[in-house]
């Protein structure tokens, strides 16, 4: 009865057209559907049961299975275990095929985890599609067009922009305070009144702005981002 019942479970889950995995409270493989493992085609032989979560994802990293991972392999990896030591995660992950996965993990009451990822490559797709069209634009615009992060620090500038300070190419500028382009009385007085006022009503976007837009130069463009 107890392996007809496994059985049935087992036919449940690989009927789904999403990935599916369940660990236990050690963090160890239990059970995952044949989606799961198409997902991960360089380490499927890593995912079998009584493995743990940690091995499997190490074993991903060796393959190449996550292209994020490769310029330094510890820290994304010390990354993606800070995600999943939470009750309740969710979180995007690009993966050597190509595909894009949002991943959603959630504890279950017995300690252990279930993690469930959705193929979302066609919506990343068409959102890179969209942050190209934007970044093209904004490339070829004789208005001058500089993006920040959350620090103040440059994530885009446009060729327009970089011509009214002589700044040579992007690699001169990228990651450097907007202050530098002032002397302090006038970055200070930009600050206070303009840009103070200015920047109010985009400020819990400036962050996602500067986000978004290196996630296409990244991906699109083969460049890295701000660290």
């Amino acid at each position: 009865a107890a392996l007809a019942a496994q059985e049935r479970l087992l036919n449940a889950v690989n009927a789904l057209q999403d990935g599916f995995a369940y660990f236990d409270c050690e963090d160890r493989l239990v059970l995952c559907n044949d989606r799961y493992r198409q997902l991960h085609p360089r380490s499927g032989a890593a995912i079998v049961a009584g493995v743990r979560f940690d091995d499997i994802l190490r074993a991903g990293i060796v393959a190449g299975e996550y292209p994020e991972a490769a310029a330094d392999p510890d820290a994304w990896m010390r990354e993606r275990l800070r995600h999943r030591g939470a009750r309740e995660c969710e979180l995007e992950q690009r993966l050597a095929t190509g595909q894009w996965v949002r991943i959603v993990e959630k504890a279950t009451p017995d300690g252990g985890r279930v993690a469930l990822l959705v193929d979302v490559t066609e919506f990343k797709n068409a959102e890179l599609r969209a942050l190209s069209d934007r970044a093209a634009a904004m490339d070829v615009s004789r208005d001058g067009i500089a993006i920040t992060d959350a620090g103040g620090r440059f994530v885009y500038m446009n060729q327009a922009h970089r011509a009214m300070f002589a700044i040579p190419d992007e690699a001169a500028i990228i990651g450097q305070d907007w202050r530098i382009l002032y002397s302090r009385e006038n970055a200070t007085l930009m600050e206070q009144a303009a840009l103070a006022e200015l920047a109010e009503p985009w400020r819990p976007w400036r962050a996602v702005a500067g986000r978004a837009l290196w996630a296409y130069y990244r991906v699109a463009k083969g460049r890295e981002g701000v660290r």
